[in-house]
């Protein structure tokens, strides 16, 4: 069953997992819960994808849910935008 994740991070189970859990937080209106898993996905992240691991930091500064809905949403583009455009452009 597809949890609307980039299927290409599929091996990366437990940041997909992670991730997961920040989209249902956020789409529940849990800002604190949401900020909880976001860093421990930037915590999954650190070592391998800096990059993203950075945007998962802002999400655990986001001031309301609007805000967090948003730095998800570029977060997701920008796995997605990882994963389509190979460093060997």
């Amino acid at each position: 069953m597809s949890s609307g994740v980039c299927p290409i991070y599929s091996e990366a189970c437990p940041v997909t997992s992670t991730l997961q859990k920040v989209r249902v937080a956020v789409d529940k209106g849990d800002l604190a819960e949401a900020k909880k898993q976001a860093e421990k996905l930037s915590d999954q992240l650190r070592s391998s994808m800096p990059d993203l691991a950075d945007m998962a930091v802002n999400l655990t500064k986001a001031r309301d849910l609007s805000q967090a809905r948003n730095t998800l949403q570029a977060l997701e583009k920008q796995m997605i935008s990882d994963v389509s455009h190979p460093p060997r452009k």
